[in-house]
């Protein structure tokens, strides 16, 4: 008996926003964005679980490529960027959402960096949700299995009566290596009959 369906948020909420903030932000530094995304690579993780901030990392790029440009202006350029994305909320998702809230305990899990975990927090992205899971928050991230069990635990609930939604297939495979079934998001009207397939009312 399912009791708990999880949502990822970008790509299924709202847009994607990574690559597209990724090329603004080259455009923006006139630096090719095949030598940002290789400079942002291995710092992805820290940002994710909230051991590096956005500012401190493009503290760190301003420096390393000596530009006139400050963390504050790129930061202030990565949030003009996101707030494109962040406006554009999927209603059709946001309405199936309300209704599985009627039967069934509904929160999210999103990976983030913590400028934009607070900024949502502010913004009430996260208010849609019966409660969020936040990378930042938890020191963790997907597609790690320690995520999805501490999600579980927290809503002690077990795998069999969770449902996992994400648009990431690397992060769907985490979390069917916690013993929850999980569904790839491939559009509402889609995730509406995968979601009955699992007996789920609507």
């Amino acid at each position: 008996m399912i009791s708990t369906i999880i949502f990822d948020l970008g790509g299924i909420v709202v847009p994607e926003a990574g690559n597209s903030i990724q090329e603004g932000i080259a455009m923006y530094l006139a630096m090719p964005q095949k030598e940002l995304a290789e400079f942002i690579a291995p710092l992805k993780a820290k940002l994710t679980t909230g051991e590096m901030t956005l500012h401190v990392m493009y503290g760190m790029l301003a420096k390393s490529k000596d530009f006139s440009l400050t963390a504050d202006d790129i930061l202030a350029r990565h949030f003009a960027l996101y707030k494109q994305h962040q406006t554009q909320q999927d209603k059709q998702v946001l309405e199936l959402v309300e209704k599985l809230k009627q039967n069934y305990a509904v929160p999210c899990l999103t990976n983030t960096e913590t400028e934009i975990a607070e900024y949502n927090k502010q913004n009430g992205l996260f208010d849609y949700f019966h409660r969020a899971f936040i990378s930042t928050d938890m020191g963790m991230k997907k597609p790690d299995v320690e995520i999805y069990q501490a999600v579980l635990k927290e809503l002690n609930c077990r795998p069999a009566e969770t449902i996992f939604i994400d648009d990431n297939p690397d992060y769907i495979h985490g979390a069917r290596n916690a013993g929850i079934d999980s569904i790839l998001y491939k559009g509402c009207e889609n995730l509406t009959q995968k979601l009955a397939s699992y007996g789920v009312r609507l």
